[in-house]
């Protein structure tokens, strides 16, 4: 087993927390549980990062951003106890940056005194730089594309269950060979305020494409995939399914990556891919079929260049990620299954490492959009740009103190982000805001 392997099944919640004294008698974590419905990708009351790891090589920061002035706590339940509790305060112009207290893989909940935020994960250190946007509302069935066991990598899910109740879940293994089963992926208990690792690379060894499906059949869960290729950490979260997706992140230099796209339904969903670059060239839309249930990889090295983004649209509900791999670097991110003329980007420049922002327009109208740089301290530095249409722009952010940055724009659009270190690569992502 590699090291970073070792680190992603190992959990330790013992009291390794370094220079945090939990609280003697911690009040009970809320219960946010409120039903399961479409996953809303935007900001909201109650967040949940099923994964973030530190050790004495490795560490992870979590950030937080809300859409108006709020205190949060972050809480990291285990078992029938709360755990120790940071706690802090966002507003839309000053984010939130907390280091990880704890020793070993952990999954913690984020609650908003009033109104709603967003949450990330940074870790850094070693043989790692991994991390994404933590989840916030809940879909009924999750999905989460883009995993592989081929020999040599190591493909974990955590699924967190920070509620009161134990849950019981069925996962799905769609993979190069068709739908798969076994005994091991059926009637999963995860008890309450618990975090069950699933080792899918002892289960189904030797897959180029494995993607998992989680269909809670009681209680709820929130998970999480991880992705040790030897030389990287690949983190990305479950999502729901939806009939469009936007990436602003599809390929970056250096990586080559893939589009996997996922099917649940018992019927085909036939799909459109449209490419748009930073030049707002012409590509010609991809076309085809998800089977039934099933999923559908697309190379991204064959419709073009690095430097671009999508947006896939189906005729039916349906998961997406993509994933980007090098030999030194993995990075993984599910689609955004919305635009919006306001975003919280909570994460960059959270770890040391090299941050882009890219915006997507996949409209026919140029607008002008503006980036302000969230610090812990307040606001930081505002720039504006013109996105042109049917294109993608990057920015750099260099403001080392940056925890989040807030994006508006005269139009609709997405964003994402991506950091780079040492060869390594993360992608992180963004919530949509309401006006």
């Amino acid at each position: 087993m590699t090291r970073l392997a070792a680190l992603v099944v190992g959990v330790f919640f013992a009291a390794a927390a370094v220079g945090l004294t939990p609280p003697p008698s911690p009040d009970p974590v809320p219960d946010p549980f409120g039903g399961v419905g479409a996953a809303d990708p935007g900001p909201s009351r109650y967040v949940h990062c099923p994964w973030a790891f530190s050790d004495g090589r490795v560490s992870s920061v979590y950030t937080v951003a809300a859409e108006s002035a709020a205190r949060f706590s972050v809480s990291f339940p285990d078992g029938g106890a709360a755990g120790p509790r940071l706690s802090g305060e966002a507003a839309p112009d000053a984010a939130a940056k907390l280091d990880n207290p704890l020793i070993g893989a952990v999954s913690a909940l984020v609650e908003f005194s009033e109104g709603a935020g967003a949450a990330a994960v940074a870790a850094q250190g070693g043989d790692m730089l991994a991390g994404d946007l933590c989840p916030g509302a809940i879909p009924a069935v999750w999905h989460l594309p883009g995993g592989s066991t081929l020999e040599g990598e190591r493909l974990t899910l955590r699924l967190f269950n920070p509620f009161t109740v134990d849950a019981r879940v069925d996962l799905w293994a769609l993979s190069e060979l068709g739908t798969e089963a076994a005994e091991q992926l059926e009637g999963l208990t995860v008890p309450a305020r618990r975090t069950r690792i699933v080792e899918l690379e002892k289960i189904l060894p030797g897959r180029d494409a494995l993607s998992i499906l989680v269909r809670p059949a009681s209680g709820s869960v929130i998970p999480v995939m991880l992705l040790d290729t030897g030389a990287d950490l690949a983190v990305w979260p479950g999502t729901g399914a939806y009939e469009a997706w936007e990436f602003p992140i599809a390929a970056v230099d250096g990586l080559a990556a893939e589009l996997i796209l996922t099917n649940e339904a018992s019927i085909g969903v036939d799909f459109l891919v449209e490419v748009f670059d930073e030049t707002g060239a012409l590509f010609d839309p991809v076309s085809g079929v998800i089977a039934g249930p099933g999923q559908t990889r697309l190379d991204l090295g064959a419709v073009a260049s690095s430097g671009l983004g999508l947006r896939v649209t189906g005729d039916g509900p349906f998961g997406a990620a993509v994933r980007g791999r090098s030999e030194t670097a993995a990075a993984a991110t599910p689609g955004i299954p919305a635009n919006a003329s306001l975003w919280l980007v909570p994460g960059p420049r959270s770890v040391p490492a090299d941050a882009r922002l890219r915006f997507l327009n996949t409209g026919v109208t140029a607008f002008e959009l503006t980036y302000t740089i969230l610090r812990p301290s307040g606001a930081g530095r505002s720039a504006s740009l013109e996105l042109p249409p049917l294109s993608v722009a990057t920015v750099a952010v260099r403001d080392s103190g940056a925890a989040g940055v807030l994006v508006s724009g005269e139009g609709a659009f997405s964003v994402g982000w991506w950091a780079e270190s040492e060869g390594r690569v993360m992608f992180g992502g963004a919530a949509p805001v309401e006006r």
